[in-house]
């Protein structure tokens, strides 16, 4: 769905074929007709879920413990270091689903040192 031929071919369609009142997509849905199982083709629209918690309790674990640790949580002054350690301690241990959580801490001191702290 790329390739540029097809996105030249696009460009040059005019907006009522592309999008039929509500329906998204419509000419490529009207396209695919016979080739995809009609329940897939009119089907809502889902969401991608990202693999948050492979992320954190593999690749981005010694990250999460330099960048969450006490000292780094303290030095910042946002959050009571015992919160953030009760919620990584659950996740590790599988008591709880932090991931997300975790990541949106991850993040957040991320940016503060890149646009804050400059580093």
């Amino acid at each position: 769905l790329l390739d540029y031929r097809l996105v030249e071919l696009m460009a040059s369609v005019p907006p009522d074929f592309k999008l039929n009142k509500l329906t998204r997509k419509y000419i490529f849905k009207k396209a695919m007709k016979g080739i995809v199982p009609e329940k897939i083709i009119w089907r809502k629209k889902a969401g991608f879920g990202a693999p948050i918690r492979s992320w954190i309790v593999n690749d981005l674990k010694p990250l999460i413990d330099e960048v969450l640790s006490e000292s780094s949580i303290k030095q910042r002054g946002l959050f009571e270091y015992s919160s953030i350690h009760k919620l990584l301690k659950d996740e590790s241990s599988g008591k709880e689903y932090n991931s997300n959580h975790i990541w949106q801490l991850l993040t957040l001191e991320m940016w503060f040192r890149t646009f804050i702290d400059g580093k």
